[in-house]
C-alpha cells in the first residue's frame, strides 16, 4: 500500500488490508481527526501503567522448587537447592510464590512506595519519547494555569 501523499508513512506495512486479484486496485479515501484521551480512549497513543519496584526476602524456603515454579515471570531460579531472585524487575507482584512457600514467611514480596518501574507501551502511532514529552508539556501548562490560579486568589 501507498499514499500519495509522501508525509503518510505506513505503521505496520506488512500488515494484510485486502487480498487483491491481478489486475485489481482498492481506492479509499480516509478521515483523520485529532484529539485526547481524555474525549476518547481512541486517540490514546499507549498504554501506560506503573508499580512500586519489587522487594522480595528469601528465608528458609523448605519447597525451593515449587516457589520457582508457581512464578508466571521467572523472578527466581535454582541454585543448587537455593531460591536465587534472577530477574526482580519483572515481578509483576503477584504473590504466588508466597502463596505456595512454606513455611509461611519464607518468601516476602512487596512494591516499593518510593521507587517505581514506569511503562510505556505505544501502539506505534508515536514513538515512546514524544508520548512521555508531549505529557510533560501538558503537566507543565496545567502546573502553570494552576499556579496563575492561586496567585490571582491571593
Amino acid at each position: 500500500m501507498k499514499s500519495s501523499d509522501p508525509a503518510i508513512k505506513i505503521v505496520y506495512p506488512k500488515m494484510l488490508l485486502v487480498k487483491l486479484l491481478k489486475g485489481q486496485e482498492l481506492e479509499f479515501e480516509a478521515t483523520a481527526s485529532l484529539g485526547t484521551g481524555k474525549e476518547h480512549a481512541k486517540f490514546v497513543p499507549a498504554h501506560v501503567f506503573y508499580k512500586g519496584y519489587p522487594k522480595i526476602s528469601l528465608d528458609k524456603i523448605k519447597n525451593p522448587e515449587e516457589v520457582v515454579k508457581s512464578c508466571p515471570v521467572d523472578v527466581f531460579a535454582l541454585d543448587g537447592k537455593q531460591v536465587k531472585i534472577v530477574n526482580l524487575e519483572a515481578c509483576h507482584l503477584c504473590m504466588a510464590c508466597v502463596d505456595v512457600a512454606d513455611p509461611q514467611g519464607s518468601v516476602m514480596v512487596e512494591g516499593s512506595e518510593k521507587d517505581f518501574i514506569f511503562t510505556v507501551e505505544s501502539w506505534g502511532k508515536l514513538p515512546c519519547e514524544e508520548i512521555l514529552t508531549k505529557a510533560l508539556d501538558l503537566i507543565d501548562e496545567k502546573v502553570d494555569e494552576f499556579s496563575s490560579l492561586l496567585n490571582k486568589s491571593e
